[in-house]
């Protein structure tokens, strides 16, 4: 079933939009970018998907399994009123230098609230789902977009990182019902391909000490500070 609502979108946007998720970038960031890019485009809206930093094993592996590109590196400050889209974040401490003068087109996550702004309205979908890849799913079922194997594929894989296989609290009945669907569209077995997620996951012998440390932590403001 579509959702009046969200079809009903206005697509007018001036300029390609670029795509990216947080800072130290996992599974579900760099796949959701991916994913919500071709979302866009297959609307008719301009968007390039950006990671913002290196790849770490498991989205490695992932991408090989899956034979997609890696996305390019957004390096620099965002220019005034960039025209930028956001996934798996809307926390403005996760996010590149002059993202406070961005032009926010919409943000899809999964997170709290995390003050981010933006100047003018926007559209968000944040949903409780265990993935931004659980939200990106339910939206192309919402717009009819049938996602191509290597799409579902991505999808499967953000849910499968975030989730832990589901083993984390966050885990609904929806990510499972959508991990079903996805395996198959992806022509995937779920357990086979979450196994090699979680072996690829495991290899932290390329990390340092404080790379170990900081693995997956989020920025947050405190008494006027940012703490990780």
């Amino acid at each position: 079933m579509r959702i009046p609502a969200l079809c009903a979108l206005p697509t007018l946007v001036a300029g390609t939009l670029s795509v990216f998720g947080h800072l130290v970038p996992d599974t579900d960031t760099v796949i959701s970018a991916i994913v919500y890019a071709w979302e866009l485009n297959s609307r008719n809206i301009s968007a390039q998907a950006y990671r913002l930093g290196e790849l770490n094993p498991e989205t490695a592996h992932v991408l090989s399994t899956l034979k997609v590109d890696l996305p390019p590196l957004l390096e620099g400050p965002l220019s005034a009123k960039a025209p930028v889209a956001i996934v798996d974040t809307n926390n403005p401490a996760e996010l590149p230098v002059g993202i406070e003068k961005a032009s926010i087109h919409s943000i899809v996550d999964h997170h709290k609230l995390s003050g981010l702004t933006n100047a003018e309205p926007l559209e968000i979908d944040m949903r409780p789902l265990c993935s931004a890849g659980s939200i990106l799913y339910a939206r192309a079922k919402s717009f009819g977009l049938p996602p191509p194997k290597h799409i579902a594929g991505l999808m499967l894989a953000g849910l499968l990182s975030d989730s832990l296989e589901f083993r984390s609290p966050t885990t609904t009945d929806t990510d499972r019902v959508f991990a079903k669907e996805l395996g198959v569209l992806a022509g995937l077995d779920v357990s086979t391909f979450a196994t090699g997620m979680l072996d690829a996951k495991a290899q932290i012998d390329h990390l340092t000490a404080d790379e170990l440390v900081m693995m997956d932590t989020k920025i947050f403001k405190l008494g006027g500070k940012k703490i990780r």
